[in-house]
């Protein structure tokens, strides 16, 4: 798909080409569903879908395409999330910094009982963004496809020299003896 592709002119009415429902559900996944942001992206990018068509086609008219492309898209998704924490941690960081500063600088014209309220919800702000940015660098999502069954599963294994298929009854397991544990019920 090509930029000069995707920015001509559109006639009232006339439908949209694959080439921009593609798009146009690409961005609003990379929007985190909003369609309103997402429609501004794409006109950024001389895209003209409106709003009101982005809705109709995430939530009606493209409802399967458009769980495909955010799965799609999970990655850039889960990338641009961990890049909006790591930027609230550091600000979160500053604003802890700047209140710790204030706090040395006025203890003794503010009440006690003021500051370490407003410190300590920073700091668990700051904290939670951290835990946030670690989870998501350090456990990316794998790509995955699409469910298999336990026949495949096994064929798979037995391409391989892994494992032989045996059929449920193909084997006579003799009863096994029960041993009691000592203590046990």
């Amino acid at each position: 798909m090509t930029e000069t592709s995707l920015t001509r002119r559109r006639e009232r009415g006339q439908r949209h080409t694959e080439e921009e429902i593609e798009a146009g559900l690409t961005e609003v996944a990379l929007s985190a569903g909003s369609t309103t942001l997402a429609s501004q992206r794409l006109a950024e990018r001389g895209i003209d879908i409106s709003r009101s068509v982005l809705e109709q086609w995430k939530n009606r008219r493209q409802v399967e395409r458009y769980a495909r492309i955010r799965d799609q898209q999970a990655a850039a998704i889960q990338r641009r999330v961990a890049a909006q924490h790591e930027d609230l941690a550091q600000r979160a960081v500053a604003v802890a910094e700047k209140t710790l500063d204030r706090v040395e600088e006025e203890l003794p014209n503010i009440p006690a009982r003021d500051l370490p309220g407003a410190l300590r919800n920073i700091a668990t702000t700051a904290g939670i963004s951290s835990d946030k940015l670690m989870v998501l660098r350090e456990k990316p999502l794998s790509p995955s496809g699409p469910p298999r069954d336990v026949a495949e599963v096994v064929h798979s294994l037995e391409a391989l020299g892994v494992a032989k298929w045996v059929e449920p009854g193909a084997i006579d397991v003799p009863d096994a003896d029960v041993v009691e544990e000592p203590g046990g019920a």
